[in-house]
């Protein structure tokens, strides 16, 4: 697959002509970033008013398999990024585009009928006999595949690839016995919507995600989310545009490259300062671990894959290994890079992306004897009295009113409050555990 790309051999020559061709006129890897971004769009993809997307997309082909922060090992071999948006804004073209310009990377339209066999592996018939072959993912293995059309496949084939992208291992089960190899791939997978619900009737792009993977804890499998949006002037998509920046990052150049970054394994991958990571990550988890893509647990892994790319991305070679080195710097643009873009989708998180308003929070907080939320979380309706109990006169009106106008997560019959989402008497039991245990360590 992909030619010579997995034979990376060291050129001085190469190497000097890359470094100035990413930092020529750059005096930080911020500017190392966007300046190559703008060359891309300028010349190999055409994309105008798309700069994020572009960086997503080519952080996609530089991400790790497993790595190492300090004593931490990262468990998940294969990266996923996601890029959801809605169609016509050049997901699918920008993905083929950098597939050619870097000589790398299988594409897969799953709307065509994809199923979990010609994904991973499985009997086919040739000529008249049945023969076992591998599929798209495991013949891939050590680069990049791209599954468009995400949303339209099923959730039992996006089930059965979990352990795959969790091990690295494509396993399948044949009259023979059973049959294992080696399937590292990088994920880019593009989608919409799922069904023909557009964007914009989500209340958050989570909650498209969600619908679109299955399950909250599916959504916190992949390790960065991109919501793609229609361009807001659509002139620029029919106007000539001069290039912003000289042509540097040319094919030959890229290619080099990427075969670096892909022959880099977990001994050639270096934190200098892996104590900051986990700083940082702890940092990130604290603003943004309310919401599934980012769990606490996960964070430093999350946050230490994406700046591994950014860093791969700057070509922060490590003369002692010939691999990278992660500075600080590249944990901060990884961090802003989380912010910046999971920032919006947690403003507007709802229950289905597992968070519960800020606002009935507040109230919650104020009931003094929190065990009372146990009726929230433990009976599917709720009557008058139960709420007045709950909490008190003062608090029992405003809560009616969020739960059932503001944030529409119950319906009446009768004069009973009935759960809508399921999901919400399970978020009432996670807060009332938070504060038990809080009261405990006090």
């Amino acid at each position: 697959m992909d030619g010579d790309v997995f034979s990376y051999k060291f050129s001085h020559e190469k190497h000097e002509e890359l470094k100035r061709a990413l930092w020529t006129d750059c005096d930080n890897n911020s500017e190392v970033i966007w300046r190559t971004v703008r060359d891309l769009k300028d010349h190999i993809l055409f994309k105008y008013g798309q700069n994020t997307m572009i960086m997503v997309e080519w952080m996609s082909w530089f991400m790790p398999f497993q790595f190492r922060i300090g004593q931490y090992l990262c468990h998940k071999v294969c990266p996923e990024v996601m890029v959801l948006g809605p169609t016509r804004v050049g997901k699918s073209t920008m993905a083929k585009d950098l597939s050619v310009h870097f000589g790398a990377g299988r594409y897969a339209d799953c709307g065509a009928n994809t199923t979990f066999v010609g994904l991973i592996g499985g009997n086919a018939d040739i000529g008249n006999s049945r023969v076992f072959t591998w599929g798209l993912i495991p013949t891939s293995h050590g680069g990049v595949v791209i599954l468009d059309e995400y949303n339209k496949l099923s959730y039992d084939v996006m089930g059965g690839l979990t352990n795959q992208k969790s091990s690295g291992i494509a396993e399948r089960i044949t009259n023979s016995g059973v049959r294992k190899t080696k399937a590292f791939v990088r994920y880019l997978t593009l989608c919409n919507p799922r069904g023909r619900k557009k964007l914009e009737a989500y209340q958050t792009p989570m909650e498209a995600a969600i619908d679109v993977v299955g399950t909250p804890q599916d959504l916190a499998r992949i390790d960065f989310l991109y919501c793609a949006k229609t361009v807001k002037d659509p002139t620029i998509l029919n106007t000539f545009h001069a290039a912003e920046v000289e042509h540097r990052y040319k094919r030959e150049l890229a290619r080099y490259h990427l075969k670096w970054v892909w022959s880099l394994g977990k001994n050639t991958i270096n934190f200098k300062d892996p104590k900051y990571v986990l700083d940082t990550a702890y940092k990130l988890s604290g603003e943004l671990g309310t919401i599934p893509l980012i769990q606490p647990a996960e964070s430093k892994f999350k946050i230490g894959r994406v700046a591994i790319a950014v860093a791969s991305m700057c070509y922060s070679y490590d003369k002692a290994t010939g691999g990278v080195i992660v500075e600080n710097e590249h944990v901060d643009l990884a961090y802003k890079l989380f912010t910046s873009v999971y920032g919006g989708y947690a403003k507007n998180a709802s229950i289905k992306s597992g968070k519960i308003p800020e606002d009935i929070i507040s109230l919650f907080d104020q009931v003094k004897d929190w065990r009372r939320l146990r009726v929230l979380s433990t009976s599917d309706r709720w009557g008058k009295d139960d709420i007045d109990f709950i909490f008190g006169a003062k608090n029992s009106g405003s809560f009616k009113f969020l739960v059932q106008l503001e944030h529409c997560l119950v319906r009446r019959q009768g004069s009973f409050f009935i759960p809508i989402a399921e999901e919400f008497p399970e978020l009432i039991a996670e807060y009332i555990n938070e504060r038990r245990s809080k009261k405990d360590a006090g």
